[in-house]
């Protein structure tokens, strides 16, 4: 099993993209999962618990 354990999205100072676009990447790239890690927030977690699941491989 793969994980990236430490991923930023828009919601963190240094991070551009949204939850769909990671998991996209992270399917792509052949990863089971993915650690949000965002600076001083949770709502890129949340938004992402939110989402339809979906199995990366």
């Amino acid at each position: 099993m793969k994980y990236d354990l430490h991923i930023h999205l828009k919601y963190s100072s240094d991070g551009v993209l949204d939850p769909e676009k990671i998991v996209k990447i992270a399917a792509k790239r052949g990863l089971n999962g993915v650690a949000i890690t965002d600076h001083n927030t949770i709502i890129g977690g949340l938004k992402r618990r939110t989402m339809k699941p979906k199995i990366l491989r």
